[in-house]
C-alpha cells in the first residue's frame, strides 16, 4: 500500500510577534496554497501554540545539535502515524527548507547565529534530498573570519539565495564570486494584500509613526532616551500643526512601551494602533496620509501602497529599499524633530507629493512582477525535492 506524501516546507527565521516576519510567513503561505500539490508548512515546535494554530502551521521537532539531548534527531525514529497524530513533522520529512530571516546573516549577528540556523544542518538536509532556499533578505557585511567561513559553506550548499538589495548582493558576490545560486530579489511581502478591519476609516488621513527599539539596540548611535525624545518631538510638532497622529505597533513589548511613553508625553493626544493581523496593520498604514517609520516592513508597506514614507535607519536595508524606489532621500540622515516635521507636512499634502505617489505606484508594480517570477523559479526548485510522490505507508 502506498500513500501520497504532501510537500513539507519548514519556514526558518520567523519570529512572533514581529509583524514583518508574519507578513513574510503569509506571503509563503499564499504561494504554497497556489501550488498544484498538497503542502504543509512547519516551524520549530518552540513557536507558541497559539501562533501555530492561527496560521495552521505544523510543528517541526527540533533542538540544537549542541544540546545535551538532541531530541530532534531522536524524533526521526517516530512512526509517521504517530507524528501526524501529534501534528508534528520530523526532520527527515521536510522537503524544502525556506529561510525567511529578513536579516540574520551579517557581522551584527555573528557566526554562531548563522551556524545554528543553517550552517550546522544544511549538509544533512542536502544529503537527505531536501532543497534549501534563502528568500530575499539583507546580507552582510561579512568582515569576521568565522562568519565568512560559515557563510561560504552555506552558499556552496544552498539551492538559491536571494539578496533583497544591491548592497547585500555585493556582499554575497564577494564571498562567492561567480556563484549561480546567488540572485537578486526584492521584498516579497508586497504581494500580500492589506485586510480591512473595524474602525479603519478613523485612521484616514492621519500621520503614522512606527517605532523600533533596534534604533538604539543595534548600534545606530542612539540611546533609548535620545530616540524617545526624537519621536516625542516629532509627535508634538505634528500635533501643533493641526495634524492627527497614530502610533502603529509593528512588534512586541519593547516597541509597545515606546508607544505608551510617547502617548503619555503628549497627554494622550495620539492613538496607539495595535492589531493582531499584519495584513490589518498594512491596511492601517495604507490609510495614512504619510508615515514615519523605523521598521523595515513598515517602510515597505508604505512605499508599496504609494504612501509617502520617511524612514530612520539602523541598517543598510532601509537605504537600499529607498533606492529601489528611486527615492533615496526618504531615509533620514539626521534625526531632527523640527526637520522631520517639516518633511512630513510636505509629504502629507497630496498636491505637493503627487509626483512621488505616482513614482511609488509605478515602481511597486515593476517589483511585484519580479517577485512573481521569483516564486515561479522557486516552484521549479521544489519539484526536484524528494516529494510529492509515492512513499511506503508506515
Amino acid at each position: 500500500m502506498v500513500t501520497i506524501q504532501p510537500l513539507t516546507i519548514e519556514v526558518l527565521g520567523i519570529g512572533f510577534p514581529n509583524k514583518g516576519a508574519e507578513l513574510m510567513l503569509l506571503a509563503i503561505s499564499e504561494w504554497a496554497a497556489r501550488l498544484p500539490v498538497e503542502t504543509r508548512l512547519a516551524v520549530r515546535w518552540d513557536t507558541r501554540f497559539e501562533d501555530r494554530l492561527r496560521h495552521k502551521l505544523w510543528a517541526k521537532v527540533w533542538h540544537p545539535v549542541s544540546a545535551r539531548l538532541p531530541y530532534g534527531h531522536l524524533a526521526n525514529r517516530w512512526p509517521e502515524g504517530v507524528a501526524r497524530r501529534l501534528g508534528v513533522v520530523r526532520e527527515r520529512d521536510v522537503d524544502v527548507f525556506m529561510d525567511a530571516s529578513g536579516y540574520a546573516y551579517g557581522d551584527s549577528w555573528g557566526a554562531a547565529k548563522a551556524r545554528d540556523r543553517l550552517g550546522s544542518r544544511i549538509g544533512q538536509w542536502r544529503r537527505q534530498g531536501s532543497r534549501v532556499v534563502l528568500l530575499p533578505q539583507a546580507f552582510g557585511p561579512f568582515e569576521t573570519p568565522a562568519l565568512r567561513a560559515e557563510m561560504q559553506s552555506i552558499l556552496s550548499q544552498a539551492d538559491r539565495i536571494y539578496a533583497r538589495d544591491e548592497a547585500s548582493l555585493a556582499n554575497l558576490r564577494q564571498l562567492a564570486p561567480g556563484s549561480r545560486s546567488v540572485a537578486r530579489g526584492y521584498d516579497f511581502t508586497c504581494l500580500v494584500s492589506p485586510q480591512p478591519f473595524r474602525g479603519m476609516d478613523a485612521l484616514e488621513g492621519v500621520i503614522g509613526v512606527i517605532p523600533n527599539h533596534k534604533m538604539y539596540s543595534q548600534g545606530a548611535g542612539l540611546t533609548r532616551a535620545g530616540y524617545l525624545d526624537y519621536l516625542i518631538g516629532v509627535a508634538q510638532g505634528v500635533l501643533a500643526r493641526g495634524h492627527r497622529v497614530a502610533l502603529i505597533l509593528h512588534e512586541g513589548d519593547q516597541d509597545r512601551r515606546l508607544c505608551e511613553e510617547i502617548q503619555r508625553a503628549v497627554e494622550g493626544a495620539v492613538e496607539i494602533v495595535s492589531l493582531l493581523d499584519p495584513r490589518e496593520i498594512k491596511m492601517a498604514i495604507g490609510k495614512c496620509s504619510c508615515l514615519l517609520t523605523s521598521r523595515f516592513h513598515g517602510f515597505a508597506s508604505g512605499l508599496f501602497q504609494g504612501v509617502p514614507t520617511l524612514a530612520t535607519s539602523w541598517s543598510h536595508k532601509y537605504q537600499e529599499l529607498a533606492r529601489d524606489f528611486g527615492a533615496p532621500d526618504l531615509v533620514l540622515d539626521e534625526l531632527s524633530p523640527e526637520q522631520t516635521v517639516e518633511r512630513l507636512e510636505g509629504l502629507c499634502s497630496r498636491s505637493s507629493s503627487e509626483k512621488l505617489r505616482r513614482q511609488l505606484g509605478a515602481r511597486s508594480e515593476d517589483i511585484k512582477n519580479v517577485v512573481r517570477g521569483m516564486w515561479t523559479e522557486i516552484e521549479s526548485i521544489t519539484k526536484s525535492a524528494r516529494t510529492p510522490g509515492m512513499a511506503p505507508s508506515q
